[in-house]
């Protein structure tokens, strides 16, 4: 079934590609536009026979180094053409109408002469043969309107042509540190100042560039947080994508320790495993990777965090997530068992969707809890204090930031990685300094 969804999925990519030439025909025809023509074939085979092979050999580490530019170009090449389209058609409808106005006309106006007296009727050969007016008329600018619907097809083409390049190849490293204040009546004195760092959506298994994701957790290091949490998805779907980045992981480190829990892609459950047992290993690789980098590995329980005679509680949950398919893995009853209302709690929960439905309206003494999961959509707008947005928001009301809800606080990062698109464009990728005062 997967290979015949991708092939599915080619052949009406052919299709669009094949109608949007169209267009390049019509601005670039004759003979001075015969090289445009000539090196969009030229790069639409050279991206087919990328993917054929990247298809084939998709196992093969070569083809896994270069998944990125796959992935890229076609994600961008959808995208551009998509936006194009809607003046192709326009273009298409237009030709349409001025076709069936044409025959119409040229049909009533055969029934006119057939009624009138042969003798003062204009020959039928001529009548048959009478030219009709296919051709747009020039306008005021000196082109054709299918060349102005074609232009205006390729200028709105060219705009996320531009920037989702730009998102591909500067702003998938283009890592951003945000530093958060938080203010809390009841927290400990001991932990007035005490400083989080959080990170979350690595997704290791979308990287390329080690030199790049070297330099992000330099700067996480740099910001020397006394705890680290991670908020989950460490991979894409198999633990083993870790395996290469283990050393790095190693480096994030805090006196006070790394905590971190699972994300829904965790859980190898979007991957097809030949046996259940083969999918038990992988979780198993999970835990032992993460072991292996000193973090503390959280599944639906928690940790307390001692400084003088005060103490916090960290609160680790499976993933638990309320929109689409994702899985509810997490059991929060399970893991703040045996807690004091009256202790500082921090919740570490993948999915914001948590927060929303279950966190807030029956866990209320939670002070904070620290999500990731949307990745802003790793497209939008965001100028501070003036537009924050992203598609993200059509389907989480809370997808980036801080938020407050009465004396809780909820903190959705925006991820340190990527997935489908390799890239990022408006919404960087994300470290978070989270300071907790008492006030």
């Amino acid at each position: 079934m997967r290979w015949i969804f991708l092939l599915v999925v080619l052949l009406f990519w052919i299709g669009v590609d094949v109608y949007f030439f169209q267009a390049i025909k019509t601005l670039f025809n004759g003979d001075k536009g015969k090289i445009v023509r000539r090196i969009y074939i030229g790069l639409s085979v050279l991206l087919y026979a990328l993917i054929g092979v990247s298809l084939t050999f998709y196992e093969h580490p070569a083809a896994l180094s270069n998944k990125n530019l796959v992935v890229s170009t076609l994600f961008i090449g959808f995208i551009v053409r998509l936006l194009a389209l809607p003046w192709l058609i326009l273009d298409d409808a237009r030709r349409l109408l001025v076709w069936i106005n044409n025959f119409v006309r040229r049909q009533l106006k055969s029934a006119r002469n057939i009624q009138n007296d042969a003798s003062k009727s204009i020959p039928s050969v001529e009548r048959d043969h009478e030219p009709i007016d296919f051709v747009d008329p020039k306008s005021t600018t000196g082109i054709t309107r299918s060349e102005f619907l074609s232009r205006a097809a390729l200028i709105t083409a060219s705009i996320p042509l531009v920037g989702l390049t730009y998102g591909t190849i500067r702003g998938a490293y283009a890592y951003t540190l945000h530093r958060v204040t938080l203010t809390f009546p009841h927290l400990p004195t001991s932990f007035d100042g005490f400083t989080l760092l959080q990170l979350s959506d690595m997704h290791l298994g979308s990287f390329g560039s080690k030199r790049d994701v070297r330099r992000g957790i330099d700067m996480a290091m740099e910001t020397s947080p006394d705890c680290v949490v991670f908020t989950g998805d460490l991979v894409n779907n198999r633990s083993d994508e870790a395996l290469p980045w283990l050393s790095m992981l190693k480096q994030i480190r805090a006196p006070k320790g790394v905590f971190s829990i699972l994300g829904n892609h965790d859980y190898g459950d979007y991957y097809q495993w030949d046996h259940p047992q083969a999918k038990a290993d992988n979780m198993n690789l999970m835990h032992q990777i993460q072991e292996d980098a000193g973090w503390t590995l959280m599944r639906n329980e928690h940790r307390f965090l001692v400084k003088n005679d005060d103490r916090i509680a960290i609160i680790g949950v499976d993933n638990w997530g309320s929109r689409g398919r994702f899985p509810k893995y997490g059991d929060l009853t399970a893991a703040a068992q045996g807690l004091s209302h009256d202790t500082f709690q921090i919740l570490l929960s993948h999915d914001p969707s948590h927060f929303e439905d279950l966190v807030q309206p029956e866990f209320p003494h939670i002070d904070l809890t620290l999500s990731g999961h949307t990745h802003g959509m790793q497209a939008g707008i965001e100028i501070p204090g003036f537009v924050k947005w992203s598609p993200s928001s059509w389907v989480y009301p809370h997808w980036a930031g801080l938020y407050k809800f009465d004396k809780q606080y909820l903190y959705v990062n925006r991820g340190f990685g990527f997935l489908g698109y390799p890239g990022r464009l408006g919404i960087w990728p994300e470290i978070t300094h989270i300071t907790l005062k008492k006030g």
